[in-house]
């Protein structure tokens, strides 16, 4: 199925208590979060949840030259893991693919592919693509063959009327985001490699382990040890909401930022929503 065809699946109040998700992984996975980008500089000294913040619209962002060096050392670590991966996979977005290239660049045999269901979930416009015909002339020792249209968005777009994520651009559902991963987990048990490793996301890597992953970032997990919705994006939701306990949380996330670089996961909001989210989503941007 083209993740640009994704259905968006509804959580209504009878199967709400089943949404976490009983699919785990059934092969190794090296999961891997892309290098440093230029977005993530930005945001570094430009934070989302500043009321006064704009999206500078870094489509499908690169990697800084921090992030590559990052990337560069990483192999350094990769080189020593085992098992070794018998396939290569990478989101394609234009970071994860360059990530991969960096992190395995000791392994050019090893084959190579992207998989959408891998690509973050959709906040800025750095979470927009190029096309499978642009990606292939740039990449042409990765397999594209998972993106099905030459030419249509595999990201998220959504509706002309849809809410979007700081005035920008649509923010994915976390409906379609969570059926994704889903998906993710289905596309890797029905591959035939035992060992695979996996380069993509912070919303990702959250999702599937509920930890918080730094750049370049590379663990191994085991058969079993990976699972969707492990990270709570419905909990994540509520910093992105137009009400006044989402601009309450946003308002204490900034604050918390200021003072300290990072949000404690102990704080509590006079909302009653535990900054354990608010840490989580401090540290994805």
């Amino acid at each position: 199925m083209s993740s640009a065809t994704t259905l968006v699946r509804t959580t209504s109040g009878m199967d709400a208590d089943r949404r976490k998700s009983s699919k785990t992984n059934e092969k190794t996975v090296i999961l891997v979060r892309h290098g440093k980008t230029e977005m993530n500089e930005y945001l570094a000294s430009n934070h989302w949840a500043d009321e006064k913040f704009k999206d500078p619209l870094l489509y499908d962002t690169k990697l800084s030259k921090a992030g590559i060096a990052g990337a560069q050392l990483a192999q350094v670590f990769v080189k020593k893991l085992e098992p070794k991966p018998e396939l290569i996979v990478a989101s394609p977005l234009s970071r994860a693919i360059a990530t991969a290239k960096y992190v395995f660049e000791h392994d050019q045999t090893t084959p190579r592919a992207v998989c959408v269901f891998a690509r973050e979930r959709v906040f800025h416009a750095s979470d927009h693509g190029k096309t499978r015909k642009e990606l292939e002339q740039t990449h042409a020792d990765f397999d594209f063959s998972h993106i099905e249209s030459e030419s249509e968005p595999w990201w998220y777009v959504g509706a002309e009327n849809e809410k979007k994520t700081f005035g920008e651009v649509s923010l994915e559902p976390v409906d379609v985001f969570e059926q994704r991963m889903d998906d993710l987990i289905d596309w890797i048990n029905d591959r035939d490699e035992d060992v695979i490793a996996l380069v993509a996301h912070w919303g990702v890597c959250f999702s599937l382990t509920g930890e918080q992953f730094e750049n370049c970032e590379a663990r191994v997990f085991k058969p079993g040890s990976l699972k969707p919705k492990t990270g709570d994006f419905r909990k994540v939701e509520l910093a992105l909401e137009d009400s006044a306990q989402g601009k309450a949380l946003r308002a204490l996330v900034f604050v918390m930022n200021e003072i300290t670089g990072s949000v404690p996961l102990s704080v509590g909001l006079a909302v009653g929503v535990s900054l354990g989210v608010a840490s989580a989503i401090a540290s994805k941007f």
